[in-house]
C-alpha cells in the first residue's frame, strides 16, 4: 500500500513539475541577438541588437536594454555607450515582434579579441511586475591590418627597390613577398611586422625582361588570421638599341657637316 501511495505521489509531483515548465515559457522571447557590424573596429561605433517576440496575449511595456559591465569586471572598460548606457522600446503587442538596439563605441586603443559584455533586458507584462534578464554578449574586436608597398625605385634598371610598411596599429603575421620578373618568381619571407615596422626589399632585375613586366605581391594575415593580398605593377623602360644606333648615326653625320663647313669649330 505504501508503495502504491509513493508511486501516486511521485506521478502527481512530476505532473505538477511538467505543468510548471510548460507554463513558465519566457514572456518575452529573445529570438536573436546580433552585433552590427559583425566585427567591431577600435574607434568606431557598433550596435547590439535584440530581436524580441511577445509570447503572451498581453501587451509588454517599458522594454529597456542596458549595458552593465564586462564579464568579470565592474566597468565597461574599452567600450562606451553612445549617449546613454541604455535603450528604450515602448511596447510590443501580443504575438508581435520588435527590435531594440544599443549603440556603443570601441576604444581606439583596444586590442583584438573577444569581449563579453553583460547586458540587462527588463520589461513589464501589462499591469504586472518588472521582469529582468541578464545576458552575456560576445563582441569580436579586430584592429584592421594595413600593409603598404612604398618607395618603389628602378632608376638604375639593375635593381628593384621597395619598402613594405605596416601602416596600422595591428600586428601583421606570415608576410611573404613575391616579385615577378616576367615568368621569373622570387620569394622573400618577412614574417611578423609590428605596428609601423618597415622592411626594405632589394631584388636584382634580370636582363631582357619585357618592358613593364614586373609585379610585386605581398600576402599576409591580420590578428584574426584573415588573409590579405596587395599587388603593385612596376614599369621599367628598356633601352631601344635601334634608336640608340640611329641617334649615334645622326650625330656622326652632323659632326661631319660641321667639320666640312667649319661650323662650331
Amino acid at each position: 500500500m505504501k508503495k502504491i501511495i509513493f508511486i501516486i505521489t511521485l506521478m502527481i509531483s512530476l505532473y505538477i513539475l511538467i505543468f510548471k515548465i510548460t507554463f513558465a515559457a519566457p514572456v518575452l522571447l529573445i529570438d536573436k541577438v546580433n552585433i552590427n557590424p559583425g566585427v567591431a573596429i577600435p574607434g568606431k561605433n557598433f550596435f547590439i541588437e535584440f530581436y524580441l517576440k511577445n509570447n503572451t496575449n498581453r501587451r509588454i511595456d517599458n522594454i529597456v536594454l542596458k549595458a552593465k559591465q564586462l564579464e568579470g569586471k565592474n566597468t565597461l572598460s574599452g567600450f562606451s555607450p553612445v549617449g546613454t548606457n541604455q535603450s528604450y522600446l515602448n511596447s510590443i503587442d501580443p504575438s508581435s515582434e520588435g527590435v531594440i538596439r544599443l549603440e556603443m563605441i570601441v576604444d581606439s586603443q583596444l586590442k583584438t579579441g573577444v569581449y563579453n559584455i553583460e547586458v540587462l533586458l527588463s520589461y513589464n507584462e501589462k499591469d504586472l511586475d518588472t521582469i529582468e534578464e541578464t545576458r552575456l554578449i560576445g563582441v569580436v574586436v579586430n584592429r584592421p591590418a594595413n600593409l603598404l608597398i612604398t618607395d618603389i625605385d628602378v632608376s638604375n634598371k639593375k635593381e628593384l627597390k621597395f619598402t613594405a610598411v605596416n601602416a596600422s596599429s595591428a600586428r601583421i603575421a606570415d608576410a611573404v613577398v613575391y616579385t615577378y620578373f616576367g615568368e621569373l618568381e622570387k620569394i622573400k619571407y618577412l614574417g611578423v611586422l609590428e605596428a609601423n615596422d618597415e622592411n626594405e626589399i632589394v631584388e636584382s632585375i634580370p636582363e631582357n625582361i619585357p618592358e613593364g613586366n614586373i609585379k610585386i605581391k605581398i600576402v599576409y594575415k591580420d590578428e584574426l588570421n584573415k588573409d590579405y593580398v596587395i599587388e603593385k605593377d612596376v614599369t621599367i623602360e628598356q633601352k631601344n638599341d635601334e634608336s640608340v644606333s640611329e641617334i649615334g648615326y645622326r650625330s656622326n653625320i652632323w659632326f661631319f657637316v660641321k667639320k666640312i663647313f667649319g661650323i662650331g669649330i
